[in-house]
């Protein structure tokens, strides 16, 4: 059950119980710092002594049941939907290589490339802009609490340079759906085209349907 976890979680509780006591101004002050310290280190070490049993048991039976491992026809412990799983992480691997390969840097067009790198300057910038103070300062533990809202409106926390940056991520947002919109719209060009050649047939669809870009 969760009985062994109660062995790695209390020490993580009595480290913090101890650090709480340690810094209140009393004769014991060290003593609790000294407990705290020694409970911390135990914390660290019981996941870590755990995962490195797990480890040399899981490496003794891997050894002991080599030549059933090794055995892909083998149905030991194996799960009754291994086959069905593996073949949808295979379709799922081969349907990204496809689309990378539709959708890669060398085949986009120019206004494609434009937009990408429109998108990366924004999400920079709104990232370097995070260093120059963009929104009000608030501190949950103050006494004050709300009374620390700039006109006691949470919105006043944002700065006009903190609105410039969600304008920069929207902005950046924009230009990612237009790319992913690009590409599935590429991707259900090809498709449309590879179903013709294999026909012989033209597909019909109505180009009036589509986006602009899938007109392009």
């Amino acid at each position: 059950g969760t009985s062994p976890e109660i062995v790695k979680i209390l020490p993580n509780c009595m480290s913090m119980g101890f650090l709480l006591k340690s810094r209140e101004a009393t004769d014991m002050q060290n003593t609790f710092n000294t407990l705290y310290f020694t409970a911390f280190v135990v914390a660290l070490l019981i996941p870590g002594s755990l995962t490195l049993g797990v480890a040399v048991l899981v490496k003794r039976e891997i050894d002991a049941h080599k030549d059933v491992f090794d055995d892909p026809n083998s149905s030991w412990f194996r799960d009754p939907q291994e086959a069905e799983i593996l073949l949808a992480i295979e379709k799922d691997e081969k349907e990204a290589e496809r689309l990378q390969r539709l959708t890669s840097w060398n085949v986009q067009p120019t206004w494609v490339h434009m937009v990408m790198l429109a998108g990366a300057v924004c999400a920079s910038l709104s990232l370097y802009m995070q260093g120059g103070k963009p929104f009000a300062p608030f501190q949950f533990q103050d006494k004050e609490g709300l009374g620390q809202l700039p006109d006691g409106k949470v919105v006043n926390l944002i700065k006009p340079a903190g609105w410039a940056i969600v304008g920069l991520a929207g902005v950046t947002t924009l230009f990612l759906a237009i790319f992913k919109l690009w590409s599935a719209v590429r991707s259900k060009q090809l498709e449309t085209n590879d179903a013709s050649d294999l026909t012989g047939k033209p597909v019909e669809r109505e180009e009036s349907s589509l986006p602009a870009t899938a007109r392009l």
